[in-house]
């Protein structure tokens, strides 16, 4: 019964977008965009059509795409120089508040989006002359549309003016039937050519100049997912992506499907490196006439795959840490601790060393045929290792009751518990925009996706724990909060490279003093991160965070148990027509006619908040959470929004905190580290350009007059 009612409203859902864009075609002069014709059920030409009047969806699903604005396009203010303000460049023009302010935002304009306020009556912007048939692709990419519900779609549209249309959707979206599926390793399994998925991911790169000198850099990802709750059915794919000069979308090399991992990862590898023999050899052919070198940037895994594709021992064993050559200690609550951060380091000369089964590594890897760095091309993922495994842990330990006991002299107590709880809670609301997921209470850490552990870690954690851990507990939690948000910084990283390393090293050796003997390898490990940093740059450069992403997606390409790896080769192949990329511009949004406005300048409209691609703005009236940023050494709280009907340029209305003082002095001054506590906001206000100067902040408020600002670190 369920099946059949999805299946009714996916019909009408057809049915109702078919009446809409069921209209005569509109020749607009152009031709539309041929594809690559590929083999499929219906031999009906797919573009003869050029678009019909589909402006109102159109539209409406260009209104709710991000757009992303370049660093060029923006517009840059007058220069800041140290100690001074913005509004000191411009005295001539003073800045006075509206006899309404007092009044609450009415939003009679509506949304006003920069790049679409042009003469309608004009031919110029053709970015709205989609053909019929881009359009559906465009939307079935953008929405999962079911196979069955797309045929009813164009059964539909067929019957109401649209003959040109196929009647089978796999010929529209040119679905790939054209694959070997073998039996490898004890599951199905097919190899898409690293030549070819690069080729399609670089189609989608934009603004980036491409030519024969480039050498790429590859970053490569192998992981496992369960496709399915309620079965065993998993799913292996090797992933890929640009990481230097450029950053590319990940694209799929190779797929593995079975009810449990590969029996065998030298054979799971053994295509892979066949095929990226050749291509380091004779670079990848980007298209006709470009040929690019290329060039193996890492590895990123989590420990266990880590060790399946090393064909190393793992971290429960005693040689398990994959950095040094530390010796684990098994103790009687079954756990395997390492307590000795000053251990050799391994280095990728000893896997030319002969095997030995009391030590590390357990057979030879197939990947040693590309000369890759068995330990320096395998950094550790912080993802995984900090925030899914050690931050997890900690804040179990702390809601659990373990440290209630007597024998820990340092404790949390039960009272603080449920404050803790609700602190999470309630700062969580206040986090900006940025943040996709608002981190949930203690209670729930287990569940906790990776970027709620770092939202509670980098933002939340300083400012709450402060008042719930005992203070030398506090100030150990810090080392680690600190360490990581200097490796995570660009800006930070060269500065404190050092210190963060020193930090990190005080922290595993001091947590069996907090935590009990538990020093097992998500702690242990945390003595490496600086040194993999040391060479790749920032922890996100090597983070798991786009592949982890990418698989999410993977996973919902699967509707069956049967032929998985069939049905994500088909979906991919599918998705490669889609042509949904992001635009530069700027998005205005709920104008209005109360706040500050700068003299002389009526030119320029008000508006409630702003999108300046993934930026979000907004004034302090109309949103608490987007109206806090630092302009050089000043906290800036935004009081109005304003720009012209014809110019792409966005002036900012805005007060500053008088007074701007560190929250904490050990193990740094925070303020170094983009972390203030504020007070006594100005009643002056002050008007600025919008451009790259302005970093965003997150407020969290302590009362009514002090506030503690973070500054972000993620687009997150």
């Amino acid at each position: 019964m369920k099946k059949k009612a999805i299946s009714q409203i996916e019909q009408q859902h057809a049915h109702d977008l078919a009446t809409i864009v069921s209209q005569p075609a509109v020749i607009h002069g152009q031709p539309a965009e041929h594809l690559d014709d590929e083999p499929a059920a219906d031999s009906l030409p797919l573009f003869q059509a050029v678009a019909p009047s589909v402006g109102v969806v159109e539209e409406e699903v260009l209104a709710v795409e991000s757009h992303i604005l370049s660093e060029d396009e923006m517009e840059v203010g007058e220069p800041i120089e140290e100690g001074h303000l913005p509004h000191d460049c411009v005295p001539d023009v003073e800045v006075i508040a509206s006899a309404e302010s007092d009044r609450e935002e009415d939003a009679e304009g509506g949304d006003f989006d920069t790049n679409e306020h042009t003469d309608k009556e004009s031919d110029s912007d053709s970015d709205e002359e989609q053909s019929l048939c881009q359009f559906l692709v465009d939307w079935n990419s953008r929405h999962r549309i079911t196979r069955e519900a797309m045929k009813d779609l164009l059964s539909a549209l067929r019957a109401n003016g649209h003959p040109e249309l196929p009647l089978d959707p796999r010929t529209l979206l040119h679905t790939n039937v054209n694959y070997d599926v073998e039996e490898r390793c004890g599951g199905s399994y097919v190899y898409l050519s690293l030549t070819k998925s690069l080729q399609s991911a670089l189609s989608k790169v934009r603004n980036v100049d491409i030519n024969c000198n480039t050498e790429l850099h590859l970053q490569f990802n192998i992981d496992g997912l369960p496709v399915f709750n309620s079965s065993t059915q998993c799913l292996w794919p090797i992933l890929c992506r640009v990481v230097k000069p450029f950053t590319s979308p990940v694209c799929v090399v190779a797929l593995y499907s079975g009810r449990k991992k590969p029996n065998s990862f030298n054979d799971f590898l053994q295509p892979f490196v066949v095929d990226m023999s050749l291509v380091l050899r004779n670079g990848v052919k980007i298209s006709t006439d470009v040929t690019c070198r290329v060039r193996i940037h890492s590895f990123v895994c989590d420990a266990p795959a880590r060790a399946d594709v090393k064909q190393t021992k793992h971290v429960n064993f005693r040689q398990g840490c994959d950095k040094c050559t530390v010796e684990g200690i098994y103790t009687k609550e079954r756990r395997m601790t390492f307590n000795d951060i000053t251990s050799a380091k391994r280095h990728d000369t000893d896997f030319d060393l002969p095997l030995d089964p009391e030590q590390y590594r357990r057979q030879d890897c197939v990947l040693r045929e590309l000369q890759v760095g068995m330990i320096s091309q395998f950094p550790i993922d912080y993802m995984h290792l900090t925030l899914l495994g050690l931050v997890r842990r900690m804040a179990r330990d702390w809601q659990d009751g373990i440290l209630h006991s007597k024998s820990f002299p340092f404790h949390v107590r039960r009272a603080t518990i449920s404050m803790l709880q609700a602190s999470v809670v309630n700062y969580s609301v206040k986090m900006p925009r940025e943040f996709q997921r608002q981190c949930r209470a203690i209670n729930e850490c287990d569940s906790w996706k990776a970027t709620e552990a770092r939202q509670f870690l980098l933002y939340l954690g300083p400012v709450i724990l402060k008042d719930v851990l005992d203070e030398k507990m506090y100030e150990h939690f810090k080392l680690l909060s600190i360490a990581i948000r200097c490796l995570c910084s660009e800006e930070l990283l060269d500065g404190y490279l050092h210190s963060a390393s020193s930090w990190l090293d005080q922290f595993v050796n001091q947590y069996v003093k907090y935590y009990g003997n538990k020093s097992v390898y998500s702690v242990h490990a945390h003595c490496h991160l600086a040194d993999d940093a040391r060479m790749f740059g920032v922890l996100d450069n090597f983070s798991g965070f786009p592949f982890e992403s990418f698989l999410g997606s993977l996973k919902g390409m699967v509707n069956k148990s049967y032929q998985v790896v069939q049905q994500v080769v088909r979906r991919l192949s599918e998705r490669e027509l889609s042509d949904n990329f992001p635009e530069d511009r700027t998005i205005l949004k709920h104008q209005h006619k109360c706040g500050p406005e700068i003299k002389g300048r009526p030119d320029l409209l008000q508006y409630g908040s702003a999108c300046i691609g993934r930026t979000h703005i907004s004034s302090d009236k109309k949103d608490l959470r987007d109206c806090c940023f630092m302009v050089c050494d000043h906290v800036c709280i935004v009081r109005n929004i304003l720009a012209a009907d014809q110019s792409g340029e966005l002036c900012v209305v805005y007060s500053i905190y008088d007074k701007v003082e560190p929250f904490f002095h050990i193990p740094v001054n925070s303020q170094e580290v983009g972390i203030h506590s504020v007070s006594d906001l100005s009643d002056e206000v002050f008007f600025s350009t919008f451009d790259n100067r302005w970093r965003k902040c997150a407020r969290l408020p302590q009362d009514d007059d002090h506030a503690v600002v973070i500054q972000l670190l993620h687009e997150v």
